[in-house]
């Protein structure tokens, strides 16, 4: 599909926003999966391909070695994206699809519905478990062991 064609789906049937020049932004719930509010997902046009990436709306300590864990888990195992920390430590899900090298241009609108549906099941699959690191589970570091004290204390 042409620029133009790929820019009136994320238009009109992703409802997205182009709000500079190849970046398109909006909100989305995604079905299947209960979060406090929408997340917000961009997409770039680049030369060279489209990148897509969904803000889990998630952020996580620099120091949570168990979240960092498990993304780097994830990432081994899924075939398209990859989780990623931004600079503000802000969890999201994102992945690149190349342009057709022999006409350069954009993928087909299915193409685009699958690479979307594959980062959803992404994000639905471990959104639940980051969420449980993050506030709690496993939680490894020197705040853990502090608060591992203080109970034993409390136990004696």
């Amino acid at each position: 599909m042409s620029r133009e064609e790929l820019e009136r789906v994320l238009r009109e049937e992703l409802h997205l926003n182009e709000v500079a020049p190849g970046v398109w932004v909006g909100r989305t719930t995604i079905p299947g999966l209960t979060a406090m509010q929408p997340f917000l997902i961009m997409v770039r046009l680049l030369d060279h391909a489209v990148a897509v990436a969904i803000n889990l709306g998630l952020q996580v300590d620099r120091n949570h070695e168990a979240v960092y864990e498990y993304l780097l888990e994830v990432n081994g195992r899924i075939a398209l994206g990859e989780f990623f920390v931004d600079d503000e430590d802000r969890i999201s899900m994102g992945a690149e699809m190349p342009c057709r090298e022999d006409s350069h241009s954009y993928f087909s609108q299915e193409e685009l519905v699958v690479m979307m549906k594959v980062l959803f099941d992404a994000v639905k699959d471990h959104y639940n478990r980051i969420l449980q690191l993050i506030h709690g589970g496993e939680r490894r570091g020197p705040r853990d062991l502090l608060s591992w004290l203080k109970s034993a204390r409390e136990r004696r």
